[in-house]
């Protein structure tokens, strides 16, 4: 049977034949609960987290293990159909969601396998499909404690987290995912499986393909389960919200208080228009205001408090004013004010995102920069500023009328700014402050036209031979992360 045209809804009734017959084969080989047809429930898995991406036409397939992630990997083979897999979707940079019609999802949700701690090596095996919140509530009270933190906890999924090398609020403490991952369980493009998930501390055997994996955007294979490192639980942990009127007073306290209080956890930046938006929106108490907010955590075994007050005390950039939280209560409402950010600005509409590295003593100059620019191109848009300060990691949201309902890079009519054009600006202030186009959200769909401003040519040709040694017919997440 010739292959169906496209309707004209991607969400419509018809799969179209070979889709149909792909979701007969794959429920006949993981059964029909593992296997979504109808297009409206798929939609919720083609389209992303911010909107931009989706939704398109494809069957879902909701495999449990390694051994049926191969079947379902042997079976979009036989058909000719691409496979996109998929943790949590909590990507923003349409990486984890199809950029074309006619795909298989392969969603590793149901690999929800979590292990035992090993409590000599403080390691544990989970599937790829635990949640970061799970994998948290399974810790609790063992001593242990997964050091990656970030607050799309409650969604993103270990896999995912490792697919994308995950980084959030701990990275200059701890490292990010990549530093966590002791071995990794994957099957390849074409159905075979890879185990290596023993505990070995010291492992020195040719090439080091769980790093490699770690960060390639599901091109090269689907994991399926994750040995991590932990680290051993603090005892006490206090926040501060410490408020200033110049943003780089704020960016020179924060460097000195990761110098200062060993025990600092996560040092995050917020614009204050950020903490009055939450504040505002959100109904969370913001005890302190100013022009820039450094939000602080440190924990120790002993008073964390005396800690993180001197050296707040010893700083030469002195904050305006300071708030702590001491109860639990306390330092849960304070970090709602990061943690509902995201929240917050989706209310307001469309919402382009980026998710840079910047030296920390040029990230006044790129903000100057880029609203300059912005005054030029759409100056009716609002630019919001926060991140994680002490590595770098700059995360700026634009929105306003201008800046209209787009789907990648398409202009949606004349009285909209073009995706491109904002993209073009901010990359272009980054990367001539000598920054990076993405700090941990990867590369996706969006930020394909301009991996060329991050890696040479021949880094390039490099990542093209190995994408050409794992996955030769290009199945797995094509159009992600290598342009053409």
């Amino acid at each position: 049977m010739p292959r169906q045209n496209p309707p004209a809804d991607p969400r419509g009734r018809r799969l179209g034949a070979r889709l149909e017959s792909l979701a007969a084969d794959l429920e006949l080989a993981i059964g029909s609960a593992g296997v979504v047809r109808d297009p409206e429930v798929a939609a919720t898995y083609t389209t992303d987290w911010t909107g931009r991406y989706g939704p398109k036409r494809a069957v879902v397939a909701r495999p449990t293990n390694a051994e049926e992630i191969a079947l379902c990997l042997d079976a979009a083979a036989s058909h000719g159909v691409a496979v996109v897999p998929q943790g949590g979707n909590t990507g923003l940079v349409g990486g984890s969601v199809p950029n074309r019609h006619d795909t298989l999802v392969l969603s590793t949700r149901r690999c929800r396998q979590i292990g035992p701690i090993d409590e000599v090596t403080g390691q544990i095996t989970v599937g790829a499909g635990v949640t970061l919140a799970e994998l948290n509530s399974a810790l609790r009270g063992s001593g242990w404690r997964f050091a990656v933190d970030f607050a799309a906890r409650d969604s993103a999924t270990i896999g995912g987290m490792v697919a994308t090398n995950a980084g959030g609020i701990r990275v200059f403490r701890h490292g990010s995912t990549r530093q966590q991952v002791v071995g990794l369980e994957y099957v390849a493009a074409d159905g075979r499986i890879a185990r290596h998930l023993d505990a070995m501390a010291k492992d020195n055997t040719g090439y080091d393909l769980k790093s490699l994996l770690c960060g390639s955007e599901g091109t090269l294979a689907v994991i399926s389960a994750v040995r991590l490192r932990l680290i051993p639980e603090v005892g006490e942990s206090v926040v501060a919200l410490c408020s200033f009127a110049d943003l780089d007073e704020a960016i020179g306290f924060a460097w000195e208080i990761r110098q200062r209080v060993p025990g600092s956890e996560a040092i995050e930046y917020l614009d204050g228009a950020c903490a009055d938006l939450v504040a505002m929106t959100r109904r969370v108490a913001l005890p302190v205001r100013g022009a820039a907010m450094i939000l602080v955590e440190a924990a120790a075994s002993v008073a964390p408090l005396d800690d993180l007050a001197a050296g707040i005390a010893a700083a030469g950039s002195r904050p305006d004013d300071v708030a702590f939280g001491i109860e639990p209560s306390q330092r849960r409402e304070l970090w709602r004010l990061r943690d509902e950010l995201t929240i917050a600005l989706a209310a307001l509409g469309t919402v382009h995102k980026y998710d840079v590295s910047v030296p920390h003593d040029r990230i006044s100059h790129v903000r100057e920069r880029t609203e300059a620019g912005l005054a030029r191109l759409a100056p009716r848009s609002t630019a919001w500023w926060f991140g994680h300060v002490c590595d770098d990691n700059v995360h700026l949201n634009l929105t306003g009328p201008e800046l209209g309902v787009a789907h990648g890079a398409e202009r949606v009519d004349e009285s909209t700014v073009a995706p491109r054009s904002l993209d073009e600006l901010v990359f272009g202030v980054v990367v001539d402050a000598g920054g990076s186009i993405s700090a941990e959200h990867g590369i996706g769909v969006h930020k394909v036209p301009y991996l060329h401003l991050a890696r040479s040519a021949t880094e390039i040709a490099h990542m093209r031979a190995i994408k050409a040694a794992f996955d030769p017919q290009s199945i797995l997440n094509p159009g992600v992360i290598l342009p053409g």
